[in-house]
């Protein structure tokens, strides 16, 4: 899921709803190619994280160095429903 960037500093912030744990990253789009094309992102350069959420809010501030920013989430090891509410200002 990706969301508008500004090019200067903003905060966003994730709302994590999930029935099992996930492992969620808020990336910007350079680590988002990487996940799309199936190859490992460095999770290092995950501008927020959180592993094994399952009703979390993680933030992430500061200047985005790209356009475009995105939230992953992946499976933590069981089928999971999740929502997420992001919120970038």
């Amino acid at each position: 899921m990706s969301y508008p960037a500004s090019s200067g500093e903003q905060r966003v912030e994730v709302q994590i709803t999930a029935t099992a744990p996930v492992n969620v990253y808020v990336l910007t789009e350079k680590e988002l190619e990487k996940a799309e094309n199936n190859k490992p992102f460095d999770r290092k350069n995950a501008l927020a994280s959180k592993e094994g959420a399952t009703n979390e809010t993680i933030q992430a501030t500061g200047a985005v160095p790209t356009r475009k920013s995105c939230v992953v989430v992946e499976s933590a090891g069981k089928k999971s429903e999740v929502k997420l509410t992001i919120d970038g200002r």
